[in-house]
């Protein structure tokens, strides 16, 4: 049955497949770094990333720079401080986006790739 059939005979539609019951079980990713780098006197060779909640969304909310606002939220969500984030290489910062993108719901996931179109350009 079409879904404008579905609709007309007062049915509801099934919701359209996606990963979104693969990503609710998600609730960390660790990275590992291809390039590790030292912070506040230890070895920093990976970084363990939580699911984003809701008020996560405003731990930028100060930052005037848009790529600074996406560093607050990484460290925020690895537990470290914003200059563990900037301390990271450009080839692993681009992996964890990529990695933690499920984690980020479509607020956290739009905001990354704006960050990341203007940081390349």
């Amino acid at each position: 049955m079409a879904d404008s059939e579905t609709k007309a005979a007062g049915q509801e539609a099934p919701p359209p497949e996606d990963n979104r019951a693969a990503q609710a079980k998600i609730t960390s990713v660790k990275v590992d770094l291809e390039y590790p780098f030292e912070h506040d006197g230890r070895t920093v060779d990976a970084l363990i990333f939580r699911r984003m909640r809701a008020g996560d969304a405003l731990a930028g909310e100060n930052e005037t720079n848009e790529i600074r606002a996406g560093y607050a939220l990484y460290a925020v969500l690895a537990g470290v401080d914003i200059e563990a984030i900037e301390k990271l290489d450009l080839a692993d910062l681009e992996t964890i986006t990529d990695r933690i993108a499920p984690m980020l719901g479509k607020h956290g996931a739009a905001a990354v790739k704006a960050a990341r179109r203007k940081a390349t350009a």
